[in-house]
């Protein structure tokens, strides 16, 4: 009786030991949450992904800072997304000013020493699509309507020149470029300069049937061929 007694509770034992081994072991696996790159400032210089640039090279952010009380302090709440190629160049959309979620955004190109940047959209960046060619970029930003619908814009810019690009035909400037009245549910290159998109297939973009169509179970959608004007 004794012995049953002594492996019951070394079997006990055993059991949690190998369960405390497996939670331990869950969590050091666990992968990492992602968070923003981070910026540096410091002697103004911004360090980004190991690359130092002098905010002089940078005169719209440069402009901003000195606009504020406390520079650092915005720096703290700016951050970055590297736009990856397969080129020599390095570029960086920067995002700055933030507030509600929406930042102001400015788009740097690194080659060697040379530092260039283009002023873009305020918005909340979502994501980017390098042309097949890599020479050019569609980046989609969205602005959220108190939490119910969701609208966005495509702005489109030529790497090599560092230069927005238009869309070929007014209409489709006003609704998915200038001002965000439809969602792009997808956007995808077709060649290099022509990208389609996946919208809402609606009469109407106001707020009333939009809500509708997101609250839907089946959202009808048509796609868009989009011509840039280059």
């Amino acid at each position: 009786m004794k012995k049953k007694i002594i492996l019951f509770a070394v079997g006990i034992l055993l059991g949690l030991l190998v369960s405390h081994w497996f939670h331990t072991r869950q969590k050091v696996s666990s992968p990492p949450v992602e968070s923003p790159a981070p910026l540096e400032l410091s002697s103004n210089v911004l360090t980004m992904a190991e690359l130092e640039i002098p905010v002089k090279d940078l005169p719209t952010l440069q402009s901003y800072l000195s606009a504020q009380t406390d520079p650092e302090l915005e720096i703290e709440r700016t951050h970055y997304e590297e736009i990856e190629t397969h080129t020599e160049e390095r570029f960086f959309l920067l995002q700055y000013s933030c507030g509600n979620k929406q930042c102001d955004s400015l788009l740097i190109k690194v080659h060697n020493r040379e530092i260039k940047s283009l002023p873009l959209r305020n918005g909340i960046f979502q994501d980017y699509q390098l042309s097949p060619d890599q020479d050019k970029v569609l980046i989609r930003y969205a602005y959220n309507e108190g939490g119910q619908i969701i609208r966005h814009i495509l702005v489109p810019v030529d790497l090599a020149k560092l230069e927005s690009i238009p869309f070929t035909f007014e209409e489709d400037t006003k609704e998915f470029m200038n001002e965000p009245t439809w969602p792009i549910l997808e956007y995808e290159w077709i060649s290099s300069n022509t990208f389609r998109l996946v919208t809402a297939d609606l009469l109407s973009s106001d707020f009333n049937q939009l809500q509708t169509w997101y609250a839907s179970d089946v959202k009808k959608s048509k796609t868009v061929d989009i011509l840039l004007d280059e």
